[in-house]
Protein backbone atom coordinates (compact mmCIF):
# COMPACT_ATOMS: atom_id res chain seq x y z
CA UNK A 1 0.00 0.00 0.00
CA UNK A 2 1.35 3.35 -0.94
CA UNK A 3 1.79 6.08 1.40
CA UNK A 4 -0.66 8.65 1.85
CA UNK A 5 -1.66 12.03 4.07
CA UNK A 6 -3.95 11.44 6.87
CA UNK A 7 -6.81 13.68 7.88
CA UNK A 8 -6.95 15.31 11.34
CA UNK A 9 -9.48 12.62 12.74
CA UNK A 10 -7.61 9.45 11.44
CA UNK A 11 -4.37 11.54 12.81
CA UNK A 12 -6.39 11.55 16.46
CA UNK A 13 -7.22 8.05 16.41
CA UNK A 14 -3.78 6.95 15.87
CA UNK A 15 -1.97 8.53 18.43
CA UNK A 16 -5.15 7.75 20.51
CA UNK A 17 -4.42 4.22 19.89
CA UNK A 18 -0.62 4.43 20.47
CA UNK A 19 -1.51 6.08 23.92
CA UNK A 20 -3.55 3.38 24.86
CA UNK A 21 -0.33 1.15 24.34
CA UNK A 22 -1.39 -0.79 20.79
CA UNK A 23 1.20 -1.73 18.60
CA UNK A 24 1.57 -0.69 14.53
CA UNK A 25 0.21 -3.97 13.56
CA UNK A 26 -3.15 -3.35 16.40
CA UNK A 27 -3.52 0.14 14.84
CA UNK A 28 -3.29 -1.01 11.24
CA UNK A 29 -6.24 -3.86 11.87
CA UNK A 30 -7.62 -1.51 13.72
CA UNK A 31 -8.07 1.46 12.21
CA UNK A 32 -6.92 -0.14 8.04
CA UNK A 33 -4.27 2.68 7.59
CA UNK A 34 -0.97 0.88 5.97
CA UNK A 35 2.10 -0.24 8.63
CA UNK A 36 4.48 2.02 7.08
CA UNK A 37 2.30 4.97 7.10
CA UNK A 38 1.65 5.02 10.90
CA UNK A 39 5.29 4.31 11.47
CA UNK A 40 6.04 7.57 9.69
CA UNK A 41 3.78 9.35 12.12
CA UNK A 42 4.08 8.11 15.41
CA UNK A 43 7.75 8.80 14.76
CA UNK A 44 7.03 12.42 13.69
CA UNK A 45 4.77 12.69 16.90
CA UNK A 46 7.73 11.15 19.28
CA UNK A 47 10.45 13.54 17.49
CA UNK A 48 8.15 16.45 18.26
CA UNK A 49 8.05 15.36 21.91
CA UNK A 50 4.89 13.57 22.34
CA UNK A 51 4.68 10.29 24.76
CA UNK A 52 2.55 7.70 25.65
CA UNK A 53 -0.23 8.22 28.54
CA UNK A 54 0.50 11.68 27.84
CA UNK A 55 -2.85 13.89 27.80
CA UNK A 56 -4.45 13.95 23.94
CA UNK A 57 -2.31 16.14 21.63
CA UNK A 58 -4.41 19.27 20.52
CA UNK A 59 -4.86 20.38 17.32
CA UNK A 60 -1.93 22.15 16.60
CA UNK A 61 0.24 19.57 17.78
CA UNK A 62 -1.37 16.69 15.07
CA UNK A 63 -0.83 19.84 12.87
CA UNK A 64 2.54 20.09 13.46
CA UNK A 65 3.59 16.03 13.27
CA UNK A 66 1.74 16.09 9.98
CA UNK A 67 3.47 18.65 8.40
CA UNK A 68 6.87 16.64 10.03
CA UNK A 69 5.95 13.63 7.74
CA UNK A 70 5.18 15.44 4.28
CA UNK A 71 8.29 17.66 4.97
CA UNK A 72 6.42 20.84 3.62
CA UNK A 73 6.44 24.42 5.29
CA UNK A 74 3.81 26.27 6.86
CA UNK A 75 2.77 29.15 4.84
CA UNK A 76 -0.08 31.60 4.24
CA UNK A 77 -1.53 30.79 0.41
CA UNK A 78 -0.17 34.35 -0.89
CA UNK A 79 3.41 33.46 -0.05
CA UNK A 80 3.55 29.86 -1.30
CA UNK A 81 1.74 31.95 -4.43
CA UNK A 82 4.96 34.09 -4.24
CA UNK A 83 7.16 31.52 -4.31
CA UNK A 84 5.84 29.26 -7.17
CA UNK A 85 5.57 32.99 -9.17
CA UNK A 86 9.30 32.48 -9.72
CA UNK A 87 9.32 29.38 -11.50
CA UNK A 88 5.81 30.20 -13.56
CA UNK A 89 7.89 29.75 -16.86
CA UNK A 90 9.56 26.21 -15.67
CA UNK A 91 6.44 25.22 -14.33
CA UNK A 92 4.69 25.91 -17.98
CA UNK A 93 7.39 24.83 -20.17
CA UNK A 94 7.34 21.42 -18.12
CA UNK A 95 3.79 21.01 -18.95
CA UNK A 96 4.28 21.88 -22.48
CA UNK A 97 7.03 19.16 -22.82
CA UNK A 98 4.19 16.72 -21.25
CA UNK A 99 4.97 16.49 -17.34
CA UNK A 100 2.92 15.42 -15.04
CA UNK A 101 1.88 17.86 -12.18
CA UNK A 102 3.13 15.35 -9.64
CA UNK A 103 6.31 14.82 -11.29
CA UNK A 104 6.98 18.11 -11.79
CA UNK A 105 6.02 18.90 -8.17
CA UNK A 106 9.07 16.69 -7.10
CA UNK A 107 11.47 18.12 -9.57
CA UNK A 108 10.50 22.12 -7.91
CA UNK A 109 11.58 20.24 -4.37
CA UNK A 110 14.80 18.87 -5.80
CA UNK A 111 14.99 22.92 -7.19
CA UNK A 112 14.30 23.92 -3.06
CA UNK A 113 10.97 25.03 -3.70
CA UNK A 114 8.81 23.20 -1.98
CA UNK A 115 5.56 24.28 -1.62
CA UNK A 116 1.89 21.78 -1.10
CA UNK A 117 0.61 19.49 -4.13
CA UNK A 118 -2.73 21.16 -3.45
CA UNK A 119 -1.42 25.20 -3.80
CA UNK A 120 0.75 24.11 -7.16
CA UNK A 121 -2.22 22.43 -8.30
CA UNK A 122 -4.52 25.77 -8.00
CA UNK A 123 -1.04 27.55 -8.97
CA UNK A 124 -0.88 25.95 -12.33
CA UNK A 125 -4.63 25.90 -13.03
CA UNK A 126 -4.79 29.76 -12.12
CA UNK A 127 -1.75 30.72 -14.11
CA UNK A 128 -0.09 27.85 -16.76
CA UNK A 129 -3.66 26.46 -17.97
CA UNK A 130 -3.36 23.60 -16.33
CA UNK A 131 -6.59 21.20 -16.28
CA UNK A 132 -8.91 23.85 -18.64
CA UNK A 133 -12.23 22.00 -18.82
CA UNK A 134 -13.34 21.12 -22.73
CA UNK A 135 -15.95 23.29 -24.15
CA UNK A 136 -18.72 21.69 -24.23
CA UNK A 137 -22.36 21.88 -26.50
CA UNK A 138 -25.47 22.53 -25.11
CA UNK A 139 -27.46 20.40 -27.01
CA UNK A 140 -31.27 21.65 -27.58
CA UNK A 141 -34.04 20.00 -26.43
CA UNK A 142 -36.61 18.55 -29.18
CA UNK A 143 -39.67 20.06 -29.09
CA UNK A 144 -43.03 18.44 -27.69
CA UNK A 145 -43.97 15.18 -29.73
CA UNK A 146 -40.44 14.95 -31.87
CA UNK A 147 -38.47 12.21 -30.41
CA UNK A 148 -38.66 9.01 -28.11
CA UNK A 149 -36.00 7.03 -27.52
CA UNK A 150 -36.14 3.39 -27.08
CA UNK A 151 -33.91 0.58 -25.34
CA UNK A 152 -33.91 -2.37 -23.70
CA UNK A 153 -32.37 -3.54 -19.81
CA UNK A 154 -32.30 -6.24 -17.79
CA UNK A 155 -35.10 -5.99 -14.70
CA UNK A 156 -33.77 -9.32 -12.96
CA UNK A 157 -34.71 -13.10 -12.74
CA UNK A 158 -38.02 -14.91 -12.56
CA UNK A 159 -39.17 -18.48 -11.55
CA UNK A 160 -40.73 -20.33 -14.49
CA UNK A 161 -43.68 -21.98 -12.72
CA UNK A 162 -43.55 -24.29 -15.54
CA UNK A 163 -40.39 -25.15 -16.00
CA UNK A 164 -38.80 -24.47 -12.52
CA UNK A 165 -35.95 -22.62 -14.46
CA UNK A 166 -35.06 -18.86 -13.91
CA UNK A 167 -35.41 -16.62 -16.73
CA UNK A 168 -34.21 -13.52 -17.41
CA UNK A 169 -37.07 -10.68 -17.49
CA UNK A 170 -36.27 -7.68 -19.53
CA UNK A 171 -37.86 -4.52 -20.21
CA UNK A 172 -38.13 -1.86 -23.07
CA UNK A 173 -38.22 1.32 -21.86
CA UNK A 174 -39.40 3.97 -24.47
CA UNK A 175 -38.95 7.67 -23.02
CA UNK A 176 -40.23 10.58 -24.58
CA UNK A 177 -37.22 13.14 -25.06
CA UNK A 178 -38.71 16.61 -24.25
CA UNK A 179 -40.70 15.58 -21.22
CA UNK A 180 -38.74 12.40 -19.90
CA UNK A 181 -41.85 10.63 -19.28
CA UNK A 182 -41.46 6.80 -19.94
CA UNK A 183 -42.93 3.73 -20.54
CA UNK A 184 -41.53 0.11 -19.40
CA UNK A 185 -42.91 -2.70 -21.35
CA UNK A 186 -42.20 -6.23 -19.34
CA UNK A 187 -40.80 -8.71 -21.28
CA UNK A 188 -39.21 -12.45 -21.33
CA UNK A 189 -37.14 -11.79 -25.16
CA UNK A 190 -35.49 -9.19 -26.82
CA UNK A 191 -36.27 -10.09 -29.92
CA UNK A 192 -38.42 -8.12 -32.64
CA UNK A 193 -42.46 -9.22 -31.78
CA UNK A 194 -40.81 -7.73 -28.33
CA UNK A 195 -39.95 -4.10 -29.82
CA UNK A 196 -43.20 -4.12 -32.32
CA UNK A 197 -45.58 -5.25 -28.96
CA UNK A 198 -43.58 -2.64 -26.57
CA UNK A 199 -43.89 -0.02 -29.26
CA UNK A 200 -47.54 -0.12 -29.80
CA UNK A 201 -48.28 -0.33 -25.84
CA UNK A 202 -46.21 2.82 -25.59
CA UNK A 203 -48.04 4.59 -28.23
CA UNK A 204 -51.50 4.00 -26.44
CA UNK A 205 -49.98 4.82 -23.17
CA UNK A 206 -48.41 7.94 -24.52
CA UNK A 207 -52.17 8.75 -26.65
CA UNK A 208 -49.87 9.37 -30.18
CA UNK A 209 -46.54 8.27 -32.11
CA UNK A 210 -43.30 10.68 -31.92
CA UNK A 211 -42.14 11.58 -34.99
CA UNK A 212 -38.37 9.69 -34.44
CA UNK A 213 -38.04 7.19 -32.29
CA UNK A 214 -34.05 6.63 -31.31
CA UNK A 215 -33.01 3.48 -30.57
CA UNK A 216 -29.76 2.32 -29.44
CA UNK A 217 -28.65 0.27 -31.68
CA UNK A 218 -31.50 -2.48 -30.84
CA UNK A 219 -30.13 -5.75 -32.60
CA UNK A 220 -33.90 -6.88 -33.38
CA UNK A 221 -34.10 -3.10 -35.01
CA UNK A 222 -30.66 -2.15 -36.14
CA UNK A 223 -28.92 -5.11 -38.44
CA UNK A 224 -25.60 -3.52 -38.35
CA UNK A 225 -24.91 -0.76 -36.58
CA UNK A 226 -22.36 2.04 -38.01
CA UNK A 227 -21.35 5.33 -37.58
CA UNK A 228 -22.30 6.23 -41.01
CA UNK A 229 -24.15 3.50 -42.79
CA UNK A 230 -26.57 1.80 -40.03
CA UNK A 231 -28.82 -1.27 -41.40
CA UNK A 232 -32.65 -1.13 -40.29
CA UNK A 233 -34.40 -4.73 -40.31
CA UNK A 234 -36.72 -4.58 -43.24
CA UNK A 235 -39.69 -5.46 -41.32
CA UNK A 236 -39.00 -2.76 -38.35
CA UNK A 237 -38.80 0.18 -41.09
CA UNK A 238 -42.30 -1.06 -42.76
CA UNK A 239 -43.69 -0.74 -39.53
CA UNK A 240 -41.78 2.81 -39.40
CA UNK A 241 -43.55 3.73 -42.26
CA UNK A 242 -47.06 1.92 -41.46
CA UNK A 243 -47.03 4.53 -38.19
CA UNK A 244 -45.14 7.56 -39.74
CA UNK A 245 -41.94 7.81 -37.28
CA UNK A 246 -38.44 7.99 -38.79
CA UNK A 247 -36.31 5.83 -37.12
CA UNK A 248 -32.64 7.17 -35.49
CA UNK A 249 -30.24 4.62 -34.57
CA UNK A 250 -27.35 6.32 -32.07
CA UNK A 251 -23.57 6.30 -32.71
CA UNK A 252 -21.85 3.28 -31.85
CA UNK A 253 -19.41 2.33 -29.39
CA UNK A 254 -19.78 6.37 -28.04
CA UNK A 255 -20.28 7.13 -24.90
CA UNK A 256 -21.80 10.47 -25.47
CA UNK A 257 -24.22 9.57 -28.30
CA UNK A 258 -26.50 7.47 -25.66
CA UNK A 259 -29.77 8.80 -25.73
CA UNK A 260 -31.83 9.18 -22.08
CA UNK A 261 -33.20 5.42 -22.10
CA UNK A 262 -30.00 4.19 -22.05
CA UNK A 263 -29.11 5.61 -18.89
CA UNK A 264 -32.66 4.99 -17.26
CA UNK A 265 -33.36 1.24 -17.77
CA UNK A 266 -33.99 0.78 -14.34
CA UNK A 267 -37.15 3.55 -14.56
CA UNK A 268 -40.26 2.64 -13.73
CA UNK A 269 -42.46 5.71 -13.09
CA UNK A 270 -41.41 9.60 -13.36
CA UNK A 271 -44.02 11.38 -10.50
CA UNK A 272 -45.94 13.92 -10.71
CA UNK A 273 -43.60 16.99 -12.18
CA UNK A 274 -42.89 14.84 -15.48
CA UNK A 275 -46.47 13.85 -15.78
CA UNK A 276 -47.10 17.94 -15.50
CA UNK A 277 -44.54 18.35 -18.36
CA UNK A 278 -45.44 15.14 -20.65
CA UNK A 279 -49.04 16.87 -21.57
CA UNK A 280 -47.40 19.62 -23.32
CA UNK A 281 -46.36 16.60 -25.97
CA UNK A 282 -49.94 15.87 -26.27
CA UNK A 283 -51.94 15.07 -28.91
CA UNK A 284 -49.06 13.58 -31.15
CA UNK A 285 -50.25 12.48 -34.89
CA UNK A 286 -52.10 8.82 -34.72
Amino acid sequence: MAYRELSVIELREVWRRYSAGEGVRAIARGTGIDRKTITKYVAAAVALGLRRGAPPPTEDQLAAFGREVRGMPVGRPAALAERLASQQGQIAAWLTDGLRLTKIHRRLREHGVSVPYSSLHRFAQAHCGFGTPAVTVRVAEPPPGEAAEADFGRLGWWPDPATGARRAVYGLLVTLAFSRYAFLWVALRQDLPTVLAGLEAAWTFFQGVVRRLVVDNLKPVVTRADRYAPQIDRVFLEYAQHRGFLVDPTVPRHPTGKGYASYCTSLVGCGADLRRRAHAESPFHL
